[in-house]
C-alpha cells in the first residue's frame, strides 16, 4: 500500500532582515495578503515595533515562508522531497517599481528504510521541469545518483540539481516561473518507490526541452 502525504515546515525569519515602513502605512493595512506586501516592500523598522499592527512573533512565525515537503512510503521505504533554495539573487525595486525574482533552486531528498531489514544499493532518478511564467515554454533538468544500502530505520539525504527561476513581484502582483520535480528509487533496474509534484508530470516531461548545467 502507498501512503502519501505533505509536509509543512515553517523557516524562522531574521527578525533584522524583514523590516515595515511607514507604522501607519501597516495600522491601514487588513488581512494576511496586505501585510505580506508590506514585510516585502518597506524598510526599515524592526519586529518589535510591528505590535502596533497587532502582530506578534507567533504570528509572524506562522506567516513565514512555509516549505512544502512531499513524501511517500512504499515497499519499505520512506522518501521525502522539497525544493531548495539554493542562491538568492533578488533585486529589489523602490517603492514605484517592481522587485526582479532571480533564484537557483534545486530538491532536497531524504531515502529513509522504514522496514525491518536491510535495503540494497541503488539508484536516484530525478528530474526538475521549469515552466516558464511568460510562455508554455517547459526547461527539463535531470540526472541520477548512488543510493547506498541502508540498514533499519537508516537514512540517506541528497542535494540534487539547480535550475534557474525567474520572475517579478510586487504589491499587486506576483509572476514568476514554477517548478515541479520528481524523484525515482530503483533497485536492479525496477522502480520502487517515487514522489511526484503534480499527477501531470509525466505529460510535461513529454514537451519540455532538456537543459544541460554544469552540475549535470
Amino acid at each position: 500500500m502507498t501512503h502519501s502525504r505533505v509536509l509543512v515546515d515553517f523557516l524562522p525569519l531574521d527578525p533584522e532582515s524583514y523590516l515595515l515602513q511607514p507604522v501607519s502605512y501597516c495600522l491601514a493595512l487588513t488581512g494576511v495578503d496586505s501585510y505580506l506586501h508590506a514585510l516585502m516592500r518597506f524598510a526599515p523598522v524592526p519586529f518589535s515595533r510591528l505590535g502596533l499592527c497587532g502582530f506578534n512573533m507567533w504570528g509572524l512565525s506562522f506567516l513565514a515562508m512555509a516549505s512544502t515537503a512531499l513524501a511517500e512510503e512504499k515497499n519499505g521505504l520512506q522518501l521525502t522531497v522539497s525544493k531548495k533554495t539554493i542562491e538568492r539573487s533578488d533585486d529589489r525595486g523602490n517603492y514605484y517599481y517592481s522587485d526582479r525574482i532571480d533564484r537557483t533552486q534545486g530538491l532536497k531528498a531524504v531515502v529513509k528504510n522504514i522496514s525491518f531489514k536491510e535495503k540494497p544499493e541503488g539508484e536516484l532518478e530525478w528530474t526538475i521541469l521549469v515552466r516558464k511564467y511568460y510562455s508554455t515554454t517547459v526547461e527539463k533538468h535531470s540526472g541520477t545518483e548512488k543510493l547506498k544500502a541502508l540498514r533499519a530505520a537508516e537514512s540517506a539525504e541528497f542535494q540534487l540539481g539547480s535550475a534557474q527561476v525567474y520572475g517579478w513581484r510586487s504589491a499587486s502582483y506576483n509572476v514568476k516561473d514554477k517548478l515541479e520535480y520528481q524523484v525515482i528509487v530503483t533497485h536492479g533496474g525496477s522502480e520502487t518507490i517515487r514522489v511526484s509534484s503534480t499527477s501531470a508530470f509525466d505529460s510535461l516531461a513529454k514537451r519540455a526541452i532538456k537543459v544541460s548545467t554544469p552540475a549535470e
